[in-house]
């Protein structure tokens, strides 16, 4: 299976950001990783042309969340940018459509509590959320379920919360469950 992984780079006042950290180990046949900016156009740019030249079967995508302590599934992508902080750019999105007269919020067909057991099952943790925030990470994940709904939203801690080899291990579980 052909199986699609996104970063992103460092940001803001962050010493690191976990997701590139992660993505810069993995090593799998049939996976393609993206370290992306935190920008809305130029990562929207980069995914779509990444996903239009690979063909991905899945879409893994990886974010940093300052404001939790492990690994934590996103239920939904919302067609929404809604955020009090501009991106690196500089853009500020308020209450904007990510794409126009598309669904309000996409559900992943994967089954997130199974995925959540099975990372559980391998001595990680893992929690799942129903909200994404409405910044950069969520519109990449959008996209990504509007190209398969065989896509998931992992949301990583801060390094000082929650160490980068764990956070590691947890995508190692969800690439093992999506290809199995």
């Amino acid at each position: 299976m052909n199986i699609l992984v996104t970063g992103f780079r460092k940001y803001a006042t962050h010493d690191a950001n976990p997701s590139e950290l992660v993505l810069k180990q993995i090593r799998r046949d049939g996976v393609k990783t993206l370290l992306l900016p935190v920008e809305y156009e130029e990562s929207r740019k980069e995914f779509e042309k990444v996903v239009g030249e690979f063909k991905p079967e899945a879409i893994v995508i990886l974010a940093l969340s300052p404001f939790i302590k492990r690994p934590t599934l996103e239920q939904y992508g919302y067609n929404e940018a809604n955020s009090i902080q501009p991106d690196e750019k500089g853009v500020l999105k308020t209450s904007e459509a990510i794409e126009k007269d598309a669904p309000a919020h996409i559900v992943p067909s994967v089954d997130l509590p199974s995925i959540q057991q099975y990372i559980l099952s391998q001595g990680g943790k893992c929690d799942i959320s129903i909200d994404p925030g409405r910044f950069v990470g969520n519109q990449i994940y959008y996209l990504a379920l509007r190209e398969t709904s065989n896509s998931v939203m992992l949301h990583l801690p801060l390094p000082s919360d929650y160490s980068v080899e764990d956070s590691f291990d947890a995508v190692e579980s969800i690439l093992d469950f999506l290809d199995y």
